[in-house]
């Protein structure tokens, strides 16, 4: 595995590295959330060609937003643990995302392929914005460092479909949190362990 490095904090990773003056809340765009989970090489699970060590540069990445994550049922039932951390609190959304890891640039016809892939669930709903409200969106990821089943399960699945291109797929869900007051960094710190399971899974702030 190489694993790339990334700024900011991961909540429940050992990697600390936060740059002096800055606030501890861990804040990475979705990108780099990608890079830091998604550098797993092939050859480590006997899946696809390997590459040449020469041509191992940084590749093309994409970050592909999904179905909705939660039912509505569990969605309440979140909401409900996160009133209890933060009464402000007063909506709570949710979706996967997906980061793709590939070895080129995928033709039209190889990303149309992989759309129909990633495409599953219910739809997801776009909902318009409210002005005074105030939200924040935190990943929730595996842990750096591993590969997911459902991450070696849909790699397989790319590979059998004829996307040569695909390194490896992982698969996050982002929480959006609306609350009627800013969300500061002690109140993401406080919503987070509710949202993950520490001993998989690691949660940062976009």
């Amino acid at each position: 595995l190489e694993r790339r490095s990334v700024p900011g904090r991961v909540f429940a990773g050992r990697r600390q590295e936060v740059s002096p003056g800055s606030e501890s809340l861990p804040r990475l765009h979705t990108l780099a959330v990608a890079s830091c989970i998604i550098r797993a090489r092939s050859s480590h699970s006997g899946r696809g060609p390997t590459r040449r060590s020469a041509d191992l540069a940084p590749l093309p990445m994409l970050t592909l937003p999904g179905a909705p994550a939660l039912s509505d049922f569990r969605t309440a039932r979140l909401l409900a643990s996160i009133r209890t951390r933060y009464a402000a609190i007063t909506a709570l959304r949710s979706h996967f995302v997906h980061f793709v890891e590939t070895r080129r640039e995928l033709s039209q016809h190889e990303r149309a392929v992989l759309d129909a892939l990633l495409t599953y669930g219910p739809r997801l709903d776009e909902q318009a914005p409210d002005s005074k409200a105030h939200s924040a969106t935190l990943i929730v990821i595996p842990r750096p460092g591993t590969i997911s089943p459902w991450s070696s399960k849909a790699t397989d699945i790319a590979h059998v479909c004829g996307l040569a291109g695909i390194e490896r797929i992982e698969r996050g869900i982002a929480y959006e949190v609306i609350a009627a007051e800013p969300l500061d960094a002690a109140a993401l710190q406080t919503l987070a362990p509710v949202l993950y399971d520490r001993m998989t899974e690691a949660a940062v702030c976009s």
